[in-house]
């Protein structure tokens, strides 16, 4: 079974458990503090898998990562499944599979606006106008200033880029002109 099929069916098995009990925000923080806590501590992961570790043992070390991170106790018998039957090493997809099933469960759109200056409150509130008749959706901006891009903006949503920079116009004209078309 590919890493993609089997972190889909956990998210959307998490995904939908959230919805039900009205926790989507609160796994997704859970969620990305224990990715976080792998992240840091690479031996956690290893320990968690190694197949000379007894499952006793390795209960034992997930009940101290819970206490630890504070866990609820939804996140932590998930993690106990996860253990169980050995997809702990799909954590990361499953936390990011989860969050963009979690977006969509809630009507949010996630998009990455990349600019060379910071944009002016007015900017902003006609770009998710924008994106918002676009898509249907709720819009969350995540912005990030690149002064390599001279101008213009870059938009990614849905992993699709949208790019109108000065920069890639500018690599385009330079391109056209070595090329001679």
């Amino acid at each position: 079974m590919s890493v993609s099929v089997i972190s889909k069916r956990y998210a959307r098995a998490l995904v939908l458990m959230g919805q039900e009990r009205n926790l989507l925000d609160q796994f997704r923080e859970e969620l990305g503090r224990l990715v976080k806590a792998f992240a840091v501590e690479k031996r956690l992961a290893l320990l968690l898998q190694s197949p000379s570790l007894p499952t006793a043992k390795k209960k034992g070390v997930l009940a101290d990562l819970v206490t630890l991170l504070k866990l609820s106790g939804e996140i932590s018998n998930f993690l106990g499944l996860l253990q169980s039957k050995d997809r702990l090493r799909y954590l990361q997809q499953i936390e990011e599979e989860f969050g963009r099933r979690a977006d969509e469960a809630s009507g949010l759109q996630r998009v990455r606006v990349s600019t060379a200056v910071a944009l002016q409150n007015g900017e902003r509130s006609a770009l998710i106008a924008s994106l918002k008749a676009r898509s249907g959706r709720q819009v969350l901006l995540e912005e990030f200033c690149d002064p390599a891009l001279i101008g213009g903006l870059q938009v990614e949503v849905d992993g699709q880029m949208l790019d109108g920079t000065v920069r890639t116009q500018l690599q385009r004209i330079a391109k056209t002109i070595t090329e001679g078309e």
